[in-house]
């Protein structure tokens, strides 16, 4: 991909929010919105979709991992 495929983004089907191809991509996005909250993640229903937003607070607040997170959330 180019060097610009955080550009590309489209609707996700199920989610309706903004999907991206990579999580490069979504990690690209990620930096240019101020502040260290954000988070690229992959979508629990579209294969090789990834989407960006804040952590859970469960995250931040060391309850759980990531990992342990999103995995739950399949």
């Amino acid at each position: 991909m180019s060097g610009n495929d955080y550009r590309a983004w489209t609707w996700c089907p199920n989610c309706e929010k903004r999907g991206y191809p990579s999580r490069k991509a979504a990690r690209k996005v990620c930096g240019q919105v101020p502040g260290r909250r954000m988070n690229a993640y992959p979508c629990t229903r579209v294969d090789g979709m990834f989407h960006v937003g804040h952590l859970p607070q469960v995250v931040r607040a060391g309850d759980v991992t990531r990992h342990e997170h999103y995995s739950s959330a399949a």
